[in-house]
């Protein structure tokens, strides 16, 4: 995963010192080879219905009421916690052969140039690779 600094509000002009009505944390996660998308999306609802229940509870009866009390006077709704998890883009892993002839010209230019063994796999690779699933090409 990758960290990230979120923005408040979401939209509009950033604001240090205000606490938005809303706010939104993006994910971007990279899987690896044999890693289940299916099981990674049930894990990370698991997670986004748990801590919601876990606010509103706290809102209800914990350590938050008192907070929630104040702040709903003079509102003409509830304050509560509401969380979604929505998956705006789901690409599959990737795997190149290190025998494809992308990955030899690539080592031999690392060797070359560093004079040291290519380090295989990661990020990098897998980006590349889904460069070339979606039909694109370059040249070394």
């Amino acid at each position: 995963m990758t960290p990230t600094v979120l923005q408040a509000p979401v939209k509009g002009e950033p604001q240090l010192n205000v606490i938005p009505y809303q706010c939104r944390a993006l994910l971007d996660i990279r899987t690896v080879p044999g890693q289940s998308h299916e099981a990674l999306k049930k894990q990370l609802e698991d997670i986004v219905k748990e801590e919601e229940r876990s606010v509103n509870a706290s809102l209800d009866a914990g350590p938050l009421k008192e907070i929630r009390e104040t702040l709903e006077k003079g509102l003409s709704k509830r304050v509560s916690f509401q969380s979604k998890l929505n998956v705006f883009e789901d690409r599959p892993w990737t795997k190149t052969s290190r025998e494809e002839q992308i990955v030899q010209a690539v080592s031999n230019a690392i060797r070359s140039v560093t004079g040291e063994e290519p380090t295989y796999g990661g990020v990098l690779a897998q980006r590349m690779g889904l460069f070339f699933l979606h039909g694109q090409a370059f040249r070394l």
